[in-house]
């Protein structure tokens, strides 16, 4: 294949390629579904709190969540792994739950020692270990 002829030709496949890139119209929002990230982050109940920020500390808003009724706190906390390795700031995520439990990445819990499953959040069975420490406790 000349030159000249290999020019064409990678021009046709950029341009080709480049029509099915291309948006073709403005999608409706009517069927869109939202996928948000979040990065690590605890969820606490109210005996968890009392250890970590005192009797009866109440959380702080930072900003609502896009869940209704969600929200991210100002407070933080520290998690302390199998490993004794720290992760610091972890967000505290209101309001207060029935169960305590730290969402963390798989890349965090290789950090932290840990072997972390893959899960809906809220399902904590069965789940490794971990040390809390705030302000006022462990």
């Amino acid at each position: 294949m000349e030159e000249q002829d290999y020019k064409k030709l990678v021009d046709m496949i950029t341009e080709t390629i480049y029509k099915e890139i291309k948006p073709k119209e403005e999608v409706s929002n009517l069927f869109s579904i939202p996928v948000e990230i979040s990065n690590h982050h605890v969820h606490l109940t109210r005996d968890s709190l009392d250890v970590l920020y005192g009797k009866d500390y109440e959380l702080t808003k930072l900003r609502d969540l896009s869940q209704p009724g969600e929200f991210a706190s100002n407070e933080r906390v520290s998690l302390i792994g199998a490993n004794m390795k720290v992760i610091e700031k972890v967000r505290i995520l209101g309001p207060l739950r029935e169960y305590t439990q730290a969402e963390l990445s798989i890349t965090d819990g290789y950090f932290l020692g840990l072997d972390l499953p893959t899960r809906i959040s809220g399902n904590i069975k069965g789940s490794p270990s971990i040390i809390f420490v705030g302000p006022k406790g462990v």
